[in-house]
């Protein structure tokens, strides 16, 4: 038996404890990858993509086919805008807040979006049809929804998007409802720096990401240099780019 990559996140105490798995509900939740489990990942998607049709003309889940990054060739969009009001269609997926410096395209679902992209473009070719397709995908900006969690006792679910350097894509987490303590607890073993990262992060990105001014512009600077060396393979990414990851 493995500890837990997954350093464990302050929203939720009971997952800090890196030897249970599930919190200990084997029977009611599954998690393959040893981070968070598929019903809360589920959840922040089925959330978000509820308010998504009741706003927009578009499609959850949406099939394509000619999808690359599969062996059946097919894909589910998680949000598909049909009409941006220009004409174009746009694309976003939605992943854990984890992965906004995550420069894997396998994983930080970058890639799965490309991927999406592509297909709708083959497909149109193939049928001998026309698509326009706005490829930043930028109207839909659900930065800053809240939505309480169903799974988790006040806790909230909340989204954010980073246009500025990952167009078409959302991230979510958890933050606590107003009036509701966090119960803290301190990491312990060789998981503690781990732990203290993921806290520092979500901290950090909820605040200056909600605040915006002279915060958020210093936040997209600092992202931006991050990757930029990053790309060059001169230094690893921080800890927090790694961990909190939650499938979906």
């Amino acid at each position: 038996m493995a500890k837990d990559a997954f350093g464990g996140s302050l929203w939720i105490p009971e997952s800090l404890n890196g030897f249970s798995y599930c919190y200990c509900n084997p029977l009611r939740y599954w998690d393959p990858l040893g981070y968070y489990t598929v019903k809360e990942g589920d959840e922040a998607h089925r959330l978000l993509q509820a308010e998504f049709k009741r706003r927009f003309p578009g499609d959850t889940e949406h099939r394509v086919e000619n999808y690359p990054n599969s062996d059946s060739g097919i894909g589910y969009i998680d949000f598909f805008l049909e009409d941006n009001g220009q004409g174009e269609c746009e694309v976003y997926e939605l992943k854990p807040n984890s992965q906004v410096l995550n420069l894997d395209k396998e994983t930080n679902g970058v890639g799965q979006r490309e991927g999406y992209i592509f297909a709708l473009e083959e497909t149109a070719k193939r049928n001998h049809e026309e698509i326009a397709i706005n490829k930043r995908g930028t109207t839909f900006d659900p930065h800053g929804w809240t939505i309480p969690s169903k799974i988790h006792q006040g806790v909230n679910i909340r989204y954010y998007t980073y246009y500025f350097f990952k167009p078409g894509m959302i991230y979510w987490g958890y933050v606590n409802q107003p009036g509701v303590s966090n119960k803290k607890k301190k990491a312990q073993e060789k998981n503690s720096e781990v732990f203290y990262a993921s806290e520092v992060w979500e901290k950090v990105l909820d605040k200056v990401s909600m605040e915006g001014g002279a915060g958020w512009a210093a936040l997209g600077i600092i992202i931006t240099i991050l990757v930029l060396i990053a790309s060059h393979g001169t230094v690893a990414l921080p800890l927090f780019a790694s961990i909190d990851c939650k499938n979906g």
